[in-house]
This record gives C-alpha cells, structure tokens and sequence, in this order.
C-alpha cells in the first residue's frame, strides 16, 4: 500500500514539473467559481459543482490512471 502511495505521489510531483501555462489558469477559473458559489452565495449549486470539477480535471496527475498505482487502484475495485 505504501508503494502505491509513493508512487501516486511521485506521479503527482512528475506533473507539476511539467506543468502547462493553462492549467494554472484553470485552476484559478474553478477557485473562482467556488468563491463565489459558497461564499457570494451565487448560483451554488452549479457553480460549486463546476468550480471542483475544474480544479480537479486540471490537476496534472501524469499517468496515475494508466500505471495503476494510487488513484488507478479504485478502477479494480468494480471489475
């Protein structure tokens, strides 16, 4: 278990070392649509959806999903 967390996280580094100039900039755009979801109190529920799944689907996580390790393990559990 530990092995598949340091790989995860190595993963993770690995991204960030290659890291795209859009990625910040949408991860900026989804802070924003959480600010003002929950603490402007517009629009929250679609904002606050919109706002993680943009911090979430640019965060670069390299080819976690590929190798298996760390977040691939919850693609097993259903097969």
């Amino acid at each position: 278990m530990w092995e598949a967390i340091a790989g995860g996280l190595s993963g993770l580094v690995a991204g960030f070392a290659n890291l795209h100039w859009s990625n910040p900039i949408m991860i900026g755009v989804g802070c924003l649509l959480l600010y003002l979801g929950i603490k402007k109190d517009f629009e929250p529920l679609l904002l606050v959806p919109i706002g993680f799944g943009a911090i979430l689907v640019n965060i670069p996580w390299q080819d976690l999903w590929r190798k298996k390790v760390f977040l691939g393990l919850f693609m097993t559990w259903g097969s």
